[in-house]
């Protein structure tokens, strides 16, 4: 695999030939897995029911030339499901809790503390709220991410868009990548800031377009793409742990690497049997909302065709052609056969039953019911109890999907304890 891509164990070159490695590497990494971006852009046109070209900096906010409101979808079940979905499973908070077995007063009194360390570490980097960001992202994408770490003594979060995150699809087939790396665009100011050293290299810098970009892309010269890139230690003893950030003629930042594990937290809707990605509910339902799509649009045809009466006048009527309109009580002369008003057909209920249909078979995929979506309590339950008893009923369909999601502040609770040791050392 490594032999064919320019830049193989880039964590093993020096410090100036670095960043032409890890580039090229990136290069070619991104040329193999570009069906990764191209699905991605699937799932974000599904959910956000617009036609954007494509996910890039300069791309996002663009729309195919050829599309208009005619191309909108009128009946969006993957966002609907998906927003209701995240809104069932975010409403829990879960935290850590440290507790200790057969511990004294004063190891009792530091698990405490810890827990209390953790939940204002929650509280203070928004962790919630950006992890419901990143559940969404999981949801429409089937992985999301959450970045942590240490800037000026302070440990933070930051969400990650996960088509950043670059994985070689072999390395990872077990889900237990060596390597990782993170694409990101800076402006060059904020950039010089950080790396005050390197500032003739970063204005020097150019823009790296993506191979979806191909017009000019001028006007953001100022924003550079910037490669973070993490390699575990291959054993214990092992010295070839590497942490670097480089720009395309520069490498900025470079140290080793001891950890054994990565600064993300990931959050998935769904596990595949092999490979890191997850499989989010957007690909599970789009052929649920391109089949609700097509049948909407014959709906559509067969109403303007068939639903207007027509007029039928015998051809050897003699009619006045302007006496034929809407006034009330309009007079029509006429001589032989008089006009008559004819319904022509209706649309045939089966294509609405087949919508009807095809949308309830959405929520048993989801695993919402309908009721939920509309916010509105089944008829005849009234008590607490029975509404507690149904919520429960309801909840058992998520309880995989909430134990990944409790599990992946686990996982964040355990990397900011490790950040703060590295603080505290440090400071």
């Amino acid at each position: 695999m490594f032999d064919e891509i320019n830049g193989d164990h880039w964590w093993l070159a020096k410090r100036s030939d670095l960043y032409q490695e890890l580039f090229a590497f990136i290069s070619a990494l991104e040329s193999r897995q570009a069906y990764r971006t191209g699905a991605n852009l699937m799932y974000a046109r599904l959910y956000g029911n617009y036609d954007i070209n494509g996910l890039s900096a300069v791309n996002y906010a663009r729309i195919e030339p050829v599309y208009n409101v005619v191309n909108r979808v009128t009946l969006n079940i993957v966002q609907s499901m998906i927003d209701t979905v995240v809104s069932k499973i975010t409403k829990n908070r879960p935290k850590a809790t440290f507790l200790t077995s057969g511990g004294d007063f004063s190891l009792q009194q530091k698990a405490q503390k810890l827990t209390k360390f953790v939940e204002g570490n929650f509280a203070n980097t928004d962790f919630y709220q950006k992890a419901a960001f990143a559940f969404t992202d999981a949801c429409i994408f089937g992985t999301g991410c959450i970045k942590l770490y240490i800037k000026e003594g302070q440990i933070h979060a930051e969400r990650v868009f996960i088509d950043e995150i670059k994985i070689d699809d072999m390395e990872s087939y077990y889900s237990k990548p060596r390597q990782m790396h993170q694409e990101k665009y800076i402006h060059k100011d904020v950039l010089i800031e950080m790396f005050p050293k390197y500032e003739k290299e970063i204005v020097n810098a150019g823009y790296v377009a993506s191979q979806e970009e191909s017009y000019s892309t001028s006007n953001v010269k100022d924003m550079i793409k910037v490669v973070e890139s993490w390699h575990l230690k291959s054993g214990p003893k092992a010295k070839d742990g590497k942490h670097t950030i480089c720009i395309s003629n520069a490498t900025l930042f470079e140290e080793e690497y001891y950890k054994d594990y990565f600064p993300f937290v990931f959050f998935r809707w769904n596990l595949r049997p092999v490979g890191f990605f997850g499989q989010g509910l957007a690909e599970q339902l789009q052929g649920l909302q391109l089949e609700i799509n097509k049948t909407l649009r014959t709906i559509q045809v067969s109403m303007h065709l068939v639903s207007v009466p027509k007029l039928l006048v015998e051809a050897s009527s003699k009619i006045v052609s302007s006496h034929l309109n809407n006034r009330i009580g309009g007079v029509i002369k006429y001589a032989g056969t008089p006009p008559q008003y004819q319904p022509l057909g209706g649309v045939p209920p089966e294509l609405f039953s087949h919508v009807d249909r095809l949308y309830s078979r959405a929520y048993e995929i989801a695993g919402v019911s309908q009721l939920s979506a509309q916010s509105v309590k089944p008829g005849g339950l009234d008590s607490g109890k029975a509404l507690r008893t149904f919520n429960d009923l309801e909840t058992e369909r998520f309880m995989s999907v909430a134990k990944r999601y409790e599990q992946a502040f686990m996982d964040a609770a355990e990397i900011m304890i490790d950040l703060a040791k590295d603080i505290y050392e440090k400071n």
